[in-house]
Protein backbone atom coordinates (compact mmCIF):
# COMPACT_ATOMS: atom_id res chain seq x y z
CA UNK A 1 0.00 0.00 0.00
CA UNK A 2 3.06 2.74 0.87
CA UNK A 3 4.21 2.02 -2.92
CA UNK A 4 1.32 2.34 -4.26
CA UNK A 5 0.91 5.50 -2.10
CA UNK A 6 3.92 7.22 -2.97
CA UNK A 7 4.39 5.99 -6.78
CA UNK A 8 0.46 8.03 -7.23
CA UNK A 9 2.32 10.88 -5.44
CA UNK A 10 5.62 10.86 -7.53
CA UNK A 11 4.59 9.91 -10.52
CA UNK A 12 1.21 11.49 -11.06
CA UNK A 13 0.98 14.74 -8.46
CA UNK A 14 4.98 15.99 -7.54
CA UNK A 15 5.70 15.17 -11.52
CA UNK A 16 3.22 17.79 -12.66
CA UNK A 17 5.30 20.25 -10.45
CA UNK A 18 8.42 19.23 -11.48
CA UNK A 19 7.20 19.65 -15.59
CA UNK A 20 6.51 23.35 -14.22
CA UNK A 21 9.54 24.38 -12.78
CA UNK A 22 8.61 24.07 -8.96
CA UNK A 23 11.50 22.76 -6.53
CA UNK A 24 10.56 20.47 -4.64
CA UNK A 25 11.12 19.66 -0.46
CA UNK A 26 10.03 15.87 0.31
CA UNK A 27 6.59 16.37 -0.42
CA UNK A 28 6.07 20.30 -0.50
CA UNK A 29 6.69 22.11 -3.34
CA UNK A 30 7.27 26.00 -4.55
CA UNK A 31 7.38 28.07 -7.19
CA UNK A 32 8.87 31.94 -6.96
CA UNK A 33 7.20 33.96 -9.88
CA UNK A 34 7.96 38.03 -9.74
CA UNK A 35 5.72 39.10 -6.91
CA UNK A 36 4.41 36.23 -5.02
CA UNK A 37 5.48 32.21 -5.06
CA UNK A 38 2.75 29.14 -5.36
CA UNK A 39 3.21 26.53 -2.26
CA UNK A 40 1.54 23.19 -2.43
CA UNK A 41 2.14 20.11 -0.51
CA UNK A 42 0.59 16.54 0.00
CA UNK A 43 0.13 16.47 3.71
CA UNK A 44 -0.16 13.56 5.88
CA UNK A 45 -2.00 12.23 8.93
CA UNK A 46 0.39 12.51 12.04
CA UNK A 47 -2.14 9.46 12.97
CA UNK A 48 -0.75 7.51 10.30
CA UNK A 49 -0.29 3.93 10.59
CA UNK A 50 1.91 0.95 8.34
CA UNK A 51 -1.50 0.12 7.24
CA UNK A 52 -3.71 3.14 6.97
CA UNK A 53 -2.28 6.25 5.84
CA UNK A 54 -4.29 9.48 5.30
CA UNK A 55 -3.27 12.49 3.11
CA UNK A 56 -4.56 15.85 1.58
CA UNK A 57 -3.64 18.78 -0.57
CA UNK A 58 -2.72 22.20 0.82
CA UNK A 59 -1.74 25.17 -1.31
CA UNK A 60 -1.15 28.77 -0.52
CA UNK A 61 0.39 31.94 -1.70
CA UNK A 62 3.50 33.08 -0.45
CA UNK A 63 4.56 36.98 -0.38
CA UNK A 64 7.64 37.69 0.68
CA UNK A 65 7.56 41.35 1.68
CA UNK A 66 3.93 40.50 3.35
CA UNK A 67 5.38 37.60 5.47
CA UNK A 68 8.74 40.02 6.68
CA UNK A 69 6.30 42.16 7.87
CA UNK A 70 4.12 40.29 9.90
CA UNK A 71 7.10 37.48 11.58
CA UNK A 72 10.15 39.53 10.51
CA UNK A 73 13.14 39.42 7.94
CA UNK A 74 14.69 36.82 10.52
CA UNK A 75 11.78 34.46 9.97
CA UNK A 76 12.12 34.29 6.54
CA UNK A 77 11.88 30.82 4.67
CA UNK A 78 14.57 29.45 3.08
CA UNK A 79 11.85 26.98 1.25
CA UNK A 80 8.55 28.68 1.80
CA UNK A 81 5.46 26.27 3.08
CA UNK A 82 1.96 26.01 2.98
CA UNK A 83 1.54 27.19 6.35
CA UNK A 84 4.01 29.80 5.97
CA UNK A 85 1.02 31.68 3.31
CA UNK A 86 -2.10 33.80 2.63
CA UNK A 87 -4.84 32.27 0.95
CA UNK A 88 -4.23 28.33 2.20
CA UNK A 89 -6.42 26.41 0.75
CA UNK A 90 -7.90 22.87 0.56
CA UNK A 91 -9.96 21.00 -2.02
CA UNK A 92 -13.07 22.27 -0.56
CA UNK A 93 -11.64 25.95 -0.96
CA UNK A 94 -11.01 25.08 -4.52
CA UNK A 95 -14.17 23.78 -5.19
CA UNK A 96 -16.05 26.07 -3.81
CA UNK A 97 -18.20 23.91 -1.35
CA UNK A 98 -16.50 22.88 1.99
CA UNK A 99 -18.98 20.71 2.77
CA UNK A 100 -19.79 18.88 -0.27
CA UNK A 101 -16.13 18.41 -1.45
CA UNK A 102 -13.81 18.41 1.03
CA UNK A 103 -12.18 14.94 2.08
CA UNK A 104 -8.95 13.75 2.72
CA UNK A 105 -7.86 10.23 0.89
CA UNK A 106 -7.41 7.22 2.85
CA UNK A 107 -5.47 4.00 1.96
CA UNK A 108 -5.85 1.30 3.94
CA UNK A 109 -3.94 -2.15 4.00
CA UNK A 110 -5.84 -4.89 1.96
CA UNK A 111 -8.54 -2.58 0.16
CA UNK A 112 -8.86 -1.69 -3.24
CA UNK A 113 -7.54 1.93 -3.86
CA UNK A 114 -8.60 2.15 -7.09
CA UNK A 115 -11.53 4.57 -6.35
CA UNK A 116 -9.65 6.63 -4.28
CA UNK A 117 -6.72 6.99 -6.69
CA UNK A 118 -9.63 8.45 -9.31
CA UNK A 119 -11.04 11.22 -6.32
CA UNK A 120 -7.36 11.98 -5.63
CA UNK A 121 -6.15 12.61 -9.57
CA UNK A 122 -9.69 14.50 -9.96
CA UNK A 123 -8.88 16.83 -6.94
CA UNK A 124 -6.08 17.38 -8.23
CA UNK A 125 -7.04 18.67 -11.86
CA UNK A 126 -8.70 21.27 -9.53
CA UNK A 127 -5.40 22.36 -8.16
CA UNK A 128 -3.70 22.52 -11.61
CA UNK A 129 -6.63 24.83 -13.09
CA UNK A 130 -6.42 26.84 -9.49
CA UNK A 131 -2.46 27.07 -9.20
CA UNK A 132 -2.13 28.05 -13.18
CA UNK A 133 -4.55 30.95 -12.54
CA UNK A 134 -2.81 32.21 -9.61
CA UNK A 135 0.65 32.76 -11.28
CA UNK A 136 -1.32 35.27 -13.06
CA UNK A 137 -3.50 37.01 -10.25
CA UNK A 138 -3.61 40.86 -10.07
CA UNK A 139 -2.85 41.04 -5.89
CA UNK A 140 -3.95 44.68 -5.82
CA UNK A 141 -7.20 44.54 -7.61
CA UNK A 142 -8.53 40.95 -5.58
CA UNK A 143 -7.38 42.05 -2.39
CA UNK A 144 -8.78 45.30 -2.42
CA UNK A 145 -11.73 44.27 -3.64
CA UNK A 146 -11.87 42.31 -0.17
CA UNK A 147 -13.69 42.67 2.75
CA UNK A 148 -12.74 40.23 5.38
CA UNK A 149 -13.63 40.25 9.53
CA UNK A 150 -10.76 41.28 11.40
CA UNK A 151 -11.17 37.63 12.93
CA UNK A 152 -10.11 36.18 9.04
CA UNK A 153 -6.98 34.46 9.26
CA UNK A 154 -5.90 36.59 5.71
CA UNK A 155 -6.89 39.69 7.55
CA UNK A 156 -3.53 41.16 9.40
CA UNK A 157 -1.54 40.02 5.50
CA UNK A 158 -3.77 41.49 3.50
CA UNK A 159 -3.78 44.43 5.01
CA UNK A 160 -0.05 44.42 5.41
CA UNK A 161 0.01 43.81 1.18
CA UNK A 162 -2.57 46.57 0.54
CA UNK A 163 -0.32 49.30 2.90
CA UNK A 164 3.18 48.04 0.71
CA UNK A 165 1.33 48.60 -2.32
CA UNK A 166 -0.29 52.07 -2.26
CA UNK A 167 -3.30 51.95 0.42
CA UNK A 168 -1.28 53.25 3.31
CA UNK A 169 -4.07 55.07 5.20
CA UNK A 170 -7.13 52.62 4.86
CA UNK A 171 -4.58 49.89 5.64
CA UNK A 172 -3.18 51.36 8.52
CA UNK A 173 -6.70 52.23 10.13
CA UNK A 174 -7.30 48.51 9.82
CA UNK A 175 -4.04 47.49 11.89
CA UNK A 176 -4.26 49.98 13.98
CA UNK A 177 -7.73 48.87 14.98
CA UNK A 178 -6.76 44.91 14.86
CA UNK A 179 -4.21 46.07 17.49
CA UNK A 180 -6.78 47.74 19.88
CA UNK A 181 -8.61 45.16 19.77
CA UNK A 182 -6.08 42.24 20.33
CA UNK A 183 -3.24 44.27 22.55
CA UNK A 184 -1.44 41.20 21.06
CA UNK A 185 2.35 41.43 20.73
CA UNK A 186 2.43 40.09 17.16
CA UNK A 187 -0.11 42.87 16.27
CA UNK A 188 1.80 45.69 17.79
CA UNK A 189 4.78 44.30 16.15
CA UNK A 190 3.28 44.89 12.58
CA UNK A 191 2.59 48.53 13.13
CA UNK A 192 6.22 48.77 14.53
CA UNK A 193 7.57 47.18 11.56
CA UNK A 194 5.68 49.42 9.34
CA UNK A 195 6.54 52.42 10.74
CA UNK A 196 2.84 53.35 11.58
CA UNK A 197 2.05 55.21 15.01
CA UNK A 198 -0.77 53.86 17.48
Amino acid sequence: MQDELETIIKEEILQWFKQNKYRRQGRSVFKQLENHGICFNVDSSKYNTSDHKRVWFNSGIFIQSVHDILWGVEERPKFPKEYHCLERKRIGDIRGDWKKYERSYIFEEGKDISQMKVDMLEDFEYFKTYLLGVEKLNFVERYNKLDLDMYHPDYDGVAVYLYLNGYEEASKDKLIKKYHNTKAEFHLNILKRLGISY
